[in-house]
């Protein structure tokens, strides 16, 4: 396999220098019998080898762009994720809201203001809005009604319990 530091010059003055397997892109030069010439085949092989870096720089530099995209995925879903469940939004519906809501926003993440780490925003026209602002819109919505969970309500002290509480008294009394 080619050296991957060799650089293909058009004039060589030994073959002690060019790697084994690309000596034979080198031909004695018919003008000056003590040098060699890159050949067709080595200009090929030499355009073959640039392309080839080329391209390994291309999947190097996507490489490193998809980290840095799986990163902000991930970083904009658990952000989501820990909104919704403070939201006391349906346990069943976390995933596919999340999932909404990133199809209707444009989430980024951003350095925070604290410099302490980053923080997901929503990016519109009208500047950035934190999750939680987003997720409470559209819990607030028409669209959002059906993620809420119905109010499960505890034993109030309201007027009724006041009622209740009285003729139980009385009858303890009038017994």
């Amino acid at each position: 396999m080619a050296d991957s530091a060799f650089d293909y010059p058009e004039l060589v003055q030994t073959l002690d220098d060019v790697p084994d397997d690309l000596k034979a892109a080198y031909a004695e030069d018919p003008a000056n019998p003590s040098t060699f010439i890159l050949t067709a085949l080595g200009r090929e092989l030499k355009a073959l080898h640039a392309e080839k870096t080329a391209l390994d720089a291309a999947v190097e530099s996507l490489a490193a762009k998809h980290s840095k995209f799986l990163k902000s995925q991930t970083a904009i879903t658990s952000s989501l994720m820990a909104a919704i469940k403070r939201a006391n939004v349906k346990p069943e519906l976390h995933e596919g809201l999340a999932a909404l809501l990133q199809e209707r926003n444009k989430f980024v993440v951003q350095p925070s203001d604290d410099g302490s780490g980053a923080t997901v925003v929503s990016k519109t026209d009208y500047g950035a809005w934190p999750v939680e602002t987003v997720l409470t819109q559209f819990l607030q919505s028409d669209d959002g009604v059906g993620y809420r969970q119905g109010k499960r309500g505890g034993p109030t002290v309201g007027k009724f319990s006041q009622m209740i509480n009285r003729v139980a008294a009385g009858q303890q009394r009038g017994r």
